[in-house]
């Protein structure tokens, strides 16, 4: 005669697998976020090797950059977006053009602009932002890029960070740091709004090659955007 399993002994295997899934499932989604960090991180890398090789080619020069409403739809930029801001678009059509960008040449490939992390950018086509002290700014919407002479110590300058955007009348609180992305490509400083997207962090690529993955805070305390000196505004 077979034994079969009880009413008590069911709920109890029931009880135990509950469990191990309110441990498992979030170990699992770190894990996840973990892996996507590194693509992330990886991005940033070959972004980083593209404007290493674009300055190579041009005088020690960085690229410029197009940002804000003015900036939308203008040529001449590290990327191109058509409109502002474009991390909100409704299609690809509207948002980022990275083959219309001066880095483009040296990654061809599209899908190193987006981080799998950041939602918006599936859609608008890029998630990184160049740092705003990185160009000479001649007018709203329009910097012309540095030499990198201008960087004194370059382990210490973000060049291409993780912004997070969005107008302030859809920002009831500090969560869409987390969800919201890049408007045009460009962190306008001292305007310092950091992505925590990554387990409450960003990754961030500097000025000497290198990236590494920081806390939001971490990058604004050691005022990493204006190479580790504490500015109201870029240096000169």
């Amino acid at each position: 005669m077979k034994r079969a399993f009880t009413l008590i002994e069911l709920l109890v295997v029931i009880a135990i697998i509950a469990i191990l899934a309110a441990i498992l499932f979030p170990v699992f989604a770190q894990a996840k976020e973990s892996a996507k960090s590194a693509v992330c991180l990886s991005n940033h890398k070959q972004l980083n090797m593209a404007f290493q090789l674009y300055v190579n080619d041009y005088d020690d020069q960085l690229p410029g950059a197009r940002f804000a409403d003015l900036g939308a739809g203008l040529e001449d930029g590290w990327i191109f977006y058509h409109t502002f801001p474009a991390n909100q678009a409704a299609t690809a059509a509207e948002g980022f053009d990275p083959e219309r960008g001066a880095i483009y040449p040296y990654v061809r490939n599209k899908g190193v602009y987006v981080c799998p992390s950041d939602s918006q950018a599936k859609t608008s086509g890029n998630s990184y932002a160049m740092n705003g002290c990185a160009v000479s700014i001649q007018e709203f919407g329009l910097g012309i890029g540095r030499s990198m002479s201008y960087f004194d110590e370059p382990a210490s300058w973000v060049l291409l960070g993780e912004e997070a955007w969005a107008p302030d009348e859809e920002n009831p609180d500090a969560s869409f740091l987390s969800r919201s992305s890049t408007p045009d490509g460009f962190m306008l400083y001292p305007i310092k709004l950091i992505s925590t997207r990554h387990r409450g962090g960003s990754n961030a690529s500097f000025a000497d090659g290198h990236a590494k993955w920081y806390r939001a805070e971490a990058l604004l305390e050691q005022n990493l955007l204006t190479g580790g000196q504490d500015l109201e505004s870029c240096p000169p």
